[in-house]
């Protein structure tokens, strides 16, 4: 009997750990590397500066987002983590 096994990888590139700063960062990462629109598959964003208040999270997410937009990076996803609640 002959056992096949399949080993699916996914190495994606992932930007990772952005804190609030209302896009500043990742503006001067893309003003540094243009290549990077369309290579990077998903973005870490740390909400710390909202303070764990739901309505001030959404915000900053949503302006990190409009920051994203505005980058070419709009449909990039998110990984929303360590908000402080």
């Amino acid at each position: 009997m002959q056992v096949r096994r399949v080993l699916i990888v996914f190495l994606g590139v992932v930007v990772g750990g952005i804190v609030v700063d209302g896009g500043a960062f990742i503006r001067q990462m893309v003003a540094a590397r243009p290549d990077l629109i369309g290579n990077v598959d998903s973005i870490g964003f740390h909400p710390y500066g909202a303070g764990g208040d739901t309505p001030a999270v959404m915000d900053e997410v949503q302006t990190f987002h409009n920051a994203l937009a505005e980058l070419g990076l709009g449909d990039t996803p998110l990984h929303i983590n360590e908000f402080g609640w």
